[in-house]
């Protein structure tokens, strides 16, 4: 028998099919409906109560969410466009700007990054760092990918990510060497930062001082290091040390 509640629309979310499942004796069991959201197109379920009292919602119209891709859209323009902004020179100063597509429409941003792998872990990345924020230039990804990716580095004459000369080592500084190649590998192998920390066996924080340059890395955590990831090519750096 089909449901009075197909058809039915409840915020975003309208009623295509019911699903019901018996519990585990048989003798009783629960409706669900299968709720396509008029949004962003997404097929979900969602129990009978919530549709009946009209509180089922996609997870599109989480406001935490709607809250945090707000902020990103506000920060990004800044950076391109507010000339007062601290990171304005890496961006806006350099000519980088947002697409006509996105400029003034915040909605259609939305659309695009929830249509295109956007989560409340990930962060929005350009993949050219020269090119502008526009849908065929920008992904969703990790906060320590997207670090590894920013404008500190760029590519040598084989295609290979390298950290820029103002970020490496002054000549001579061997252990700053060892510490640019250490952030170098962290980034081929795709490593977070909290796992890196966790495996050698100090905090993230001591890494994250490590990997940004305020410190280099001690003679003790390079034989963590040394212990935590035998196999790794990055020790041959380590040799006679």
């Amino acid at each position: 028998m089909k449901s009075k509640y197909i058809g039915l629309t409840v915020n975003s979310l309208e009623v295509i099919d019911t699903k019901y499942k018996l519990s585990k004796t048989g003798k009783s069991g629960t409706t669900r409906y299968i709720m396509k959201c008029n949004k962003c197109g997404s097929i979900v379920e969602r129990p009978a109560t919530s549709v009946t009292k009209g509180f089922a919602k996609c997870s599109c119209e989480n406001k935490y969410q709607e809250t945090r891709l707000k902020s990103i859209y506000k920060l990004m323009k800044h950076r391109c466009e507010n000339s007062n902004n601290k990171n304005y020179k890496y961006y806006g100063g350099k000519g980088i700007k947002v697409c006509e597509e996105w400029a003034n429409n915040f909605e259609c941003f939305k659309s695009w990054a929830l249509e295109n792998g956007y989560d409340d872990n990930l962060t929005i990345d350009r993949i050219n760092n020269n090119g502008d924020y526009e849908p065929s230039n920008c992904r969703w990804v990790s906060f320590s990918f997207n670090c590894g990716h920013s404008s500190r580095w760029g590519k040598d004459k084989d295609e290979n990510y390298k950290p820029k000369t103002e970020y490496v080592q002054k000549k001579g500084d061997r252990r700053n060497k060892m510490r640019s190649e250490l952030v170098l590998w962290q980034y081929e192998n795709r490593y977070t930062s909290k796992y890196l920390a966790e495996k050698i066996g100090i905090s993230t924080g001591a890494w994250s001082k490590i990997r940004k340059g305020t410190v280099n890395p001690t003679v003790e955590v390079i034989y963590k290091f040394k212990d935590s990831f035998p196999d790794a090519d990055v020790l041959k750096l380590f040799e006679n040390k």
